[in-house]
Order: C-alpha cells, then structure tokens, then sequence
C-alpha cells in the first residue's frame, strides 16, 4: 500500500501527482519472482545490475519501491523507483539518482511533511502540497 499527493504551483497552475510506497508491480520481491513476471519493471542498468549480482548471489532479494526525491539545488521534486538488492538482510545495492535538469544527487525527502517545492514549469518556489489530494492504494 502507498500514498499519493498532490502539489501544485500557485503561480502558473501545473499540478503534478507523486506516489510513495509499494505499488501492484513495485513491490519487494525474490529474484525468482521479478524474473517469472517476464517484465522489466525498472531502468536497464539496474535490471542489469539485478541480473549480475543474481549469478552471484543465490538468495538475491529486491525491494522496489516509489520514493520522492527532492534536489538539493534547485528543489525539484522527482517521483523514482528506489530498488535495493539484499542477500540475506545484507545490503549489496541501492539505486542513486540525479536530478534532470541541474545533475545534483537527488536526496530522499520525507513527503509527508514538505509542503512546498519549486515548480518545475515556471521555476518558482510556490509548488505547495493540496491537503486534499492524499490518495491510498492497495498492491
């Protein structure tokens, strides 16, 4: 189960939806399991990656999620499916990621309390959450 929220820009209007949690395919799951779904769920490097460290680890275990990550440098919001790869509770892998416009290191940021952001279609730092726009759904 995750949460969706809402953001949108009081200056130019964008509104845009950001998902956090497990979704019906996004899910932690076993090698074994990603591979029988016959899909590529993720990005082709860290299905490679997946592929790679499964030859070597015989238990290899993904936990796919959605997370909100906010850029250090210019605010942006960015929806992404973080992916860890474990063997055993241990941590061989965690997906990194840049932001799209200005490359920084995106961080994770607790969604829950950020109320405002900086709109990625005007550039303005009024991207404020919408109270209302809280969304549950099941896997």
């Amino acid at each position: 189960m995750g949460h969706a929220y809402s953001y949108k820009c009081s200056n130019c209007s964008f509104e845009e939806y950001y998902k956090q949690g497990h979704g019906f395919l996004v899910k932690p799951q076993s090698y074994q399991e990603y591979m029988a779904s016959n899909q590529k769920l993720f990005h082709y490097e860290i299905h490679n990656k997946i592929v790679t460290l499964a030859k070597r680890y015989d238990n290899l275990e993904i936990d796919a999620t959605f997370q909100v990550y906010k850029c250090p440098r210019c605010n942006l919001l960015h929806n992404k499916v973080q992916v860890t790869l474990l063997e055993g509770g241990r941590l061989l892998h965690t997906t990194q990621f840049k932001c799209t416009r200005c490359r920084a290191r995106l961080r994770l940021t607790n969604i829950h309390r950020l109320k405002r952001a900086t709109c990625r279609a005007c550039g303005k730092a009024s991207f404020r959450r919408q109270e209302l726009g809280n969304l549950l759904w099941k896997k």
